[in-house]
Protein backbone atom coordinates (compact mmCIF):
# COMPACT_ATOMS: atom_id res chain seq x y z
CA UNK A 1 0.00 0.00 0.00
CA UNK A 2 1.45 3.22 -1.05
CA UNK A 3 1.98 5.98 1.91
CA UNK A 4 0.43 8.69 -0.31
CA UNK A 5 -3.99 9.14 -0.44
CA UNK A 6 -4.49 9.47 -4.00
CA UNK A 7 -5.55 13.68 -4.63
CA UNK A 8 -7.95 15.35 -7.32
CA UNK A 9 -8.68 18.94 -7.90
CA UNK A 10 -10.58 21.28 -6.07
CA UNK A 11 -14.62 21.30 -7.85
CA UNK A 12 -14.56 24.63 -8.60
CA UNK A 13 -12.54 24.86 -11.68
CA UNK A 14 -10.48 27.46 -11.48
CA UNK A 15 -8.90 26.53 -7.79
CA UNK A 16 -5.66 25.01 -8.29
CA UNK A 17 -5.75 23.56 -5.07
CA UNK A 18 -5.61 19.65 -4.71
CA UNK A 19 -8.24 17.25 -2.15
CA UNK A 20 -8.22 14.04 -1.13
CA UNK A 21 -10.99 11.69 -2.86
CA UNK A 22 -14.01 11.74 -1.37
CA UNK A 23 -13.64 15.76 -0.60
CA UNK A 24 -15.65 17.81 -2.57
CA UNK A 25 -13.44 21.24 -1.77
CA UNK A 26 -10.39 22.70 -0.54
CA UNK A 27 -10.72 24.45 2.67
CA UNK A 28 -10.79 27.94 0.83
CA UNK A 29 -13.85 26.44 -1.51
CA UNK A 30 -15.29 24.43 1.93
CA UNK A 31 -17.98 27.21 2.32
CA UNK A 32 -19.54 25.95 -1.01
CA UNK A 33 -20.37 22.51 0.21
CA UNK A 34 -22.80 23.75 2.99
CA UNK A 35 -25.11 26.18 0.18
CA UNK A 36 -25.40 23.46 -2.98
CA UNK A 37 -28.49 22.01 -2.49
CA UNK A 38 -30.37 24.65 -0.57
CA UNK A 39 -29.95 27.19 -3.23
CA UNK A 40 -31.87 25.22 -5.47
CA UNK A 41 -34.35 24.34 -3.14
CA UNK A 42 -34.47 26.41 0.01
CA UNK A 43 -38.54 25.66 1.08
CA UNK A 44 -37.74 21.77 0.92
CA UNK A 45 -35.10 21.47 2.77
CA UNK A 46 -36.56 22.27 6.66
CA UNK A 47 -38.71 19.23 5.24
CA UNK A 48 -35.60 16.99 6.31
CA UNK A 49 -35.61 16.89 9.62
CA UNK A 50 -35.61 14.29 13.13
CA UNK A 51 -39.15 13.32 11.45
CA UNK A 52 -38.08 12.22 8.20
CA UNK A 53 -34.64 10.72 9.13
CA UNK A 54 -36.92 8.49 11.15
CA UNK A 55 -39.20 7.32 8.57
CA UNK A 56 -36.33 7.15 6.05
CA UNK A 57 -34.62 4.63 8.53
CA UNK A 58 -37.58 2.79 9.21
CA UNK A 59 -38.85 2.31 5.46
CA UNK A 60 -35.09 0.96 4.52
CA UNK A 61 -34.65 -1.24 7.42
CA UNK A 62 -38.25 -2.63 5.93
CA UNK A 63 -37.19 -2.37 2.52
CA UNK A 64 -33.44 -2.88 1.96
CA UNK A 65 -32.64 -3.76 -1.93
CA UNK A 66 -33.88 -1.73 -4.63
CA UNK A 67 -36.84 -2.23 -5.74
CA UNK A 68 -35.73 -2.20 -9.99
CA UNK A 69 -36.01 -5.54 -11.16
CA UNK A 70 -33.48 -7.36 -11.21
CA UNK A 71 -30.81 -4.85 -9.25
CA UNK A 72 -30.98 -6.65 -5.89
CA UNK A 73 -28.39 -3.84 -4.66
CA UNK A 74 -28.68 -2.71 -1.09
CA UNK A 75 -31.05 0.58 -1.05
CA UNK A 76 -29.20 3.55 -0.40
CA UNK A 77 -31.84 6.14 -1.20
CA UNK A 78 -35.79 6.37 0.58
CA UNK A 79 -37.08 8.09 -3.10
CA UNK A 80 -40.28 9.73 -3.46
CA UNK A 81 -41.98 8.02 -6.22
CA UNK A 82 -43.93 10.77 -7.21
CA UNK A 83 -41.92 14.61 -6.48
CA UNK A 84 -44.12 16.28 -3.34
CA UNK A 85 -43.18 19.60 -4.81
CA UNK A 86 -43.05 20.91 -1.09
CA UNK A 87 -46.36 19.11 0.05
CA UNK A 88 -45.64 17.47 3.53
CA UNK A 89 -48.58 14.83 3.53
CA UNK A 90 -47.41 13.94 -0.05
CA UNK A 91 -43.76 13.80 1.40
CA UNK A 92 -44.43 11.93 5.04
CA UNK A 93 -46.71 9.38 2.46
CA UNK A 94 -44.94 6.06 3.09
CA UNK A 95 -47.20 5.12 -0.18
CA UNK A 96 -44.99 7.55 -2.10
CA UNK A 97 -41.85 5.70 -1.22
CA UNK A 98 -39.67 2.95 -3.11
CA UNK A 99 -36.27 1.89 -1.58
CA UNK A 100 -33.06 2.45 -4.68
CA UNK A 101 -29.89 1.86 -4.78
CA UNK A 102 -27.73 5.30 -5.81
CA UNK A 103 -27.49 4.22 -9.17
CA UNK A 104 -31.25 4.11 -10.03
CA UNK A 105 -31.88 7.20 -8.13
CA UNK A 106 -29.34 9.27 -9.65
CA UNK A 107 -30.26 7.76 -13.14
CA UNK A 108 -34.43 8.13 -11.76
CA UNK A 109 -33.64 11.76 -10.73
CA UNK A 110 -31.40 13.07 -13.51
CA UNK A 111 -34.32 12.10 -15.83
CA UNK A 112 -36.91 14.01 -13.97
CA UNK A 113 -35.05 17.06 -13.95
CA UNK A 114 -33.83 16.26 -17.80
CA UNK A 115 -37.08 15.75 -18.70
CA UNK A 116 -39.90 16.58 -16.26
CA UNK A 117 -41.04 13.29 -15.30
CA UNK A 118 -39.65 9.30 -15.01
CA UNK A 119 -41.33 6.47 -15.09
CA UNK A 120 -40.73 3.35 -12.58
CA UNK A 121 -39.69 1.38 -15.46
CA UNK A 122 -37.68 3.88 -17.19
CA UNK A 123 -34.37 3.32 -15.83
CA UNK A 124 -33.06 0.09 -15.36
CA UNK A 125 -29.39 -0.23 -15.63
Amino acid sequence: MSPYKAKKNCYVGSCPNLVEVGVKYCSVHAHKLKTDYPRRYPERQKMYGPAWHKLRKWWLNGHPLCVIEGCGEVATVCDHIVDHKGDYEKFMDIENLQSLCAYHHNKKTGKEFAYGKASPKSYDR
